[in-house]
């Protein structure tokens, strides 16, 4: 094969293999349109909070609020997170900086591009999450748990000192988790039975 086939036959995969790539690359801007336009149905279909609400929530009752990612083309908008209220998604999404941004199908993305971010939140730097977490009154949620802890002792027999043993608390630490991921839960939709348990532990 002369060395001008070769070239020829050179060029002839290099252009395929672009082809191929190009096409790849279309499939996927496609796909993620796609989930991007679906998840935005899902969100308008949804809709009963505003921006204000966001804002309260956020402040007095952070167990109501959590992020989730934020869908988009070329992972363009990796600051900001898209804002979850009672395991609903909003139209609003929050950046690093903790200022919330509305985000729909009609406004699109100009909301975020007008927005000027004050600081963007370093590989160290606590969660929005638990930004807010650490705001909550913990005098009175250690009443609450008080009072659950007391009437669950009476009812089992259990001895008070329960509530400080290692499974208890990994036991809690794990309730909360999955709180703080998914927002409010029904405990009996989440707790094993102890047969499960028992199932699970001769697994």
């Amino acid at each position: 094969m002369s060395n001008n086939e070769k070239s020829k036959s050179f060029d002839l995969k290099t252009n395929k293999r672009k082809t191929i790539e190009s096409k790849s690359n279309s499939n996927k801007r496609i796909e993620s349109f796609l989930s991007i336009s679906e998840e935005m149905n899902e969100i308008e279909s949804n809709e009963t909070i505003d921006k204000i609400s966001i804002t309260r929530i956020m402040k007095t009752e952070s167990h109501r609020f959590s992020t989730q990612e934020l869908k988009s083309i070329n992972n363009r908008w990796e600051n900001f997170r898209r804002v979850v209220i009672d395991s609903r998604k909003s139209q609003y999404v929050i950046c690093n900086c903790e200022t919330v941004i509305k985000y729909n199908r009609l406004t699109g993305t100009n909301g975020l591009k007008r927005h000027k971010c004050i600081g963007s939140r370093s590989p160290n730097q606590p969660s929005i999450e638990s930004n807010f977490i650490k705001k909550l009154p913990i005098n009175q949620i250690k009443s609450k748990i008080a009072d659950s802890a007391a009437i669950m002792c009476a009812k089992d027999l259990h001895p008070f000192s329960f509530v400080e043993k290692d499974g208890f608390l990994q036991l809690a630490q794990q309730l909360l988790n999955i709180g703080q991921q998914y927002g409010k839960v029904d405990v009996r939709d989440v707790i094993p039975t102890a047969q499960s348990v028992s199932n699970h532990v001769n697994d």
